[in-house]
C-alpha cells in the first residue's frame, strides 16, 4: 500500500503527517490522535493470536501499515466501518490512491485546490478554469502536467515548491510545447474529482506522444 499518501485527505504525504481534522465515532481531532483511537479500539476487538500475525509483520512505528493489514486480513472480527472506509485495501494500479500520489506528481491536486480557492481570480482576466495536459520535461518526451488558466494567463503550479508562476499563457504554452489540453472549469473539476475520487491527470495520454520513463500510461 502507498502510504505516502494520506488515508484521511487524499494528499501527498504520510497519514502520520497529516493536519486536517478527522472526523471518528462522532469525534472531531488530528489524524494522529485518530490512529491512536483506531488501534485502541481494535485492541479490544482482536484476539491476542490475530495481534501475533499482525505484529508479525508491522510494528508500532507503522501505524498506517498496521491498520491496513488489520482492515485487509481481519475485517470480519470487528465492527467499525470508519476504520475500513479509512483503509480499505487498495492496488497501486487502481487508478485512484497510487495515481494521486508521487508517481504522476502532486501538480494535480495542487492546481485542484487552488482552482477551488480561487487563485488568480484578482487578475479579472476571464474564467479561471483548470488545465490537464502534456508539456516538454526534456528536448524530446513529456510528462502530465495541471495548472490555472485566464483567458490571457497561465499560472503554472509547481508540485515540489508549492508556489504559483504567473506566466504570458502564449508563451507558457510555446516554451512548454504543450499538448493535448483539456480544460475545466471549477464545476466540471469538483464533479470530476467526485466522481473519480482522485486528483488526476484525467486526460489519456496521446498515442504517438513519447512520455519519460517515470511517466506510466
Amino acid at each position: 500500500m502507498p502510504t505516502f499518501v494520506c488515508n484521511f485527505c487524499g494528499g501527498d504525504h504520510g497519514t502520520t503527517t497529516c493536519n486536517e481534522t478527522v472526523s471518528y465515532q462522532g469525534q472531531e481531532d488530528c489524524a494522529a490522535e485518530v490512529l491512536d483511537s483506531m488501534l485502541d479500539f481494535l485492541g479490544f476487538e482482536l484476539s491476542s493470536k490475530q495481534w501475533e500475525q499482525v505484529r508479525e509483520n508491522h510494528d508500532n512505528d507503522q501505524p498506517v501499515e498496521m491498520l491496513a493489514y488489520i482492515v485487509e486480513h481481519f475485517s470480519d472480527s470487528f465492527n467499525d466501518d470508519e476504520i475500513k472506509k479509512y483503509f480499505a485495501p487498495v492496488t497501486k494500479d487502481d487508478g485512484k490512491i497510487y495515481n494521486a500520489s508521487r508517481k504522476h506528481g502532486s501538480c494535480f491536486e495542487f492546481a485542484y485546490k487552488a482552482l477551488l480557492r480561487g487563485v488568480g481570480e484578482e487578475l479579472d482576466d476571464g474564467e479561471l478554469v483548470l488545465v490537464h495536459g502534456f508539456v516538454l520535461t526534456n528536448s524530446t518526451e513529456y510528462t502530465g502536467h495541471a495548472w490555472l488558466e485566464t483567458d490571457n494567463h497561465a499560472i503554472d503550479c509547481g508540485a515540489m515548491t508549492k508556489e504559483f508562476d504567473l506566466r504570458d499563457k502564449k508563451a507558457f504554452y510555446k516554451h512548454a510545447k504543450v499538448k493535448s489540453p483539456k480544460k475545466f472549469t471549477r464545476s466540471e473539476a469538483a464533479n470530476k474529482f467526485i466522481e473519480l475520487e482522485y486528483f488526476g491527470p484525467w486526460v489519456e495520454v496521446p498515442d504517438d506522444l513519447p512520455m519519460c520513463s517515470a511517466w506510466s500510461k
